[in-house]
């Protein structure tokens, strides 16, 4: 699932409309004391977006990278055709949506957490913190702690023509809050990168065993540790 940017300019203006507003923009509305709402989000801190929440892990395979390429050849046909010039769009494989993986008897493996369970079991978390910490009951926040991404593909490796492909279990998954009191110049977020990547490269019939167990338990455990992280990361994360 590709991650998409805004241009350059386009962020310029962005940038200059928010300062323009800023100063008119109504203060968001804050939690009651002692609570911090947890919410997935689609959006990255920096600026880059997913186009939907992921459901799945999907897989990305060579011929998934090489259909992208087919179809970019054909739109720039299309548009030296019309006298348009190039539509020249770069790609990584890693930015592709990818495929729905088939060939399972049962899903429960396939399903990605990251915008249901994971955002649910986080708030229950960082409830049970703000409980502990008496200093923080008094504290009210108005800006939520975001779950974002966490889109999950099997991606294969770049591997010589011929040889038999493997993947890595890739998860996309940052975690953020806007700071409360952010000046004008100061990078806004608090940011805790749960960005994570399977150790090693397996063949698909290795991750495919069991009706791909090993998805369902490489990616709860990188759920895990981001979690860990997050809790790690608790006090700065709610710097007024």
């Amino acid at each position: 699932m590709k991650r998409h940017t805004q241009p350059r300019h386009a962020i310029i203006a962005v940038l200059i409309a928010v300062t323009y507003l800023a100063g008119c923009a109504s203060t968001p509305t804050k939690q009651p004391a002692g609570k911090l709402q947890v919410s997935y989000s689609l959006n990255y801190p920096d600026g880059s977006r997913l186009k939907e929440v992921p459901k799945e892990v999907r897989i990305i395979q060579r011929e998934t990278t090489q259909r992208q390429v087919g179809a970019q050849v054909a739109l720039n046909v299309f548009m030296l055709a019309l006298g348009g010039g190039m539509g020249v769009q770069t790609f990584g494989k890693d930015e592709l949506k990818g495929d729905e993986i088939e060939d399972t008897s049962t899903r429960e493996n396939l399903l990605n957490p990251v915008a249901s369970e994971f955002v649910q079991r986080l708030q229950g978390k960082v409830d049970a913190a703000l409980k502990a910490a008496p200093a923080l009951q008094a504290k009210s926040f108005a800006q939520p702690l975001l779950v974002a991404g966490g889109n999950a593909r099997l991606v294969y490796e770049t591997l010589l023509e011929g040889e038999e492909e493997q993947f890595r279990l890739k998860n996309d998954l940052v975690i953020y809050k806007r700071k409360e009191n952010a000046g004008m110049w100061d990078y806004p977020f608090v940011v805790v990168n749960c960005e994570s990547v399977s150790s090693e490269p397996r063949l698909r019939s290795q991750w495919a065993q069991q009706d791909y167990l090993l998805i369902g338990t490489e990616l709860g455990a990188a759920l895990d540790a981001c979690e860990a992280k997050v809790m790690a990361a608790l006090p700065e994360l709610l710097e007024l």
